[in-house]
């Protein structure tokens, strides 16, 4: 069964503009890989710019840990339900820290007084109810995407975990920073809807190794690892 594309508006490339989307990036990604590297971040750009899901993890060849990444302003209820269904339900939405504070979206408490991680959870206040539900969930993701939003468009607590990138185009390190560098290659705003995939049997530890790259394959998803993206350094 493949996974939900997610769309809420967008509308697939052309082969030639998927080329030229990994030879030229506005933000100055340039992509310096071998063939199974590109090929590999190729996949996951070309699946981003569609709406679709995409799983980032450590290694692509012996994964510790995999994530499901989707552009936030994309991700539908569908694939809000993907996500929490297949991860602890535990859903973060990586941006980047400048954004982070135009929404005034808050350092959580005990955690350090700046730079990366997560800050305080939200819920877009127009279109949810509880917020808890997918939908809800993927209405709140969409807002932190929206370039119309503003600090009042959310309530805080909620039950969304914003996650702070503090240099989203520096060395590929976590997921949620590698995320936002493949949605820039993709041509999409830096902001990404991450969920962390539990094991298949039983479910009671964190997906990885064969039963990650098990998964991506009942679920048609391409794999793409830090390690791939350590060749995109800033022109």
């Amino acid at each position: 069964m493949a996974a939900p594309t997610g769309f809420v508006a967008s509308s697939a490339a052309s082969k030639g503009d998927r080329d030229e989307r990994i030879e030229k990036d506005p933000r100055g990604l340039v992509p310096v890989l071998d063939g199974v590297s590109q090929a590999r971040v190729q996949c996951a750009v070309d699946r981003l710019a569609a709406g679709r899901f995409v799983i980032v993890c450590d290694s692509a060849g012996l994964p510790n840990r995999g994530d499901l990444v989707i552009f936030a302003g994309d991700v539908s209820s569908a694939a809000m339900s993907f996500a929490v269904r297949y991860s602890s339900g535990f859903v973060q939405v990586a941006l980047t820290e400048s954004r982070c504070d135009e929404l005034h979206i808050p350092i959580m408490q005990g955690t350090a007084t700046y730079g990366p991680g997560q800050r305080v959870t939200v819920d877009v206040v127009e279109g949810t109810t509880t917020g808890i539900s997918a939908s809800d969930r993927a209405c709140t993701a969409r807002a932190l995407a929206s370039s119309k939003s503003t600090p009042s468009s959310f309530t805080r607590p909620g039950h969304v975990v914003p996650f702070c990138v503090d240099v989203p185009f520096g060395f590929p390190d976590t997921i949620e920073r590698a995320s936002l560098q493949l949605l820039a290659l993709a041509g999409r705003e830096p902001v990404a809807v991450t969920a962390q995939i539990v094991g298949s049997a039983p479910s009671v530890s964190m997906s990885h190794g064969s039963d990650l790259l098990n998964f991506a394959r009942l679920h048609d998803l391409p794999v793409v690892g830090l390690d791939d993206l350590v060749g995109c350094r800033s022109a």
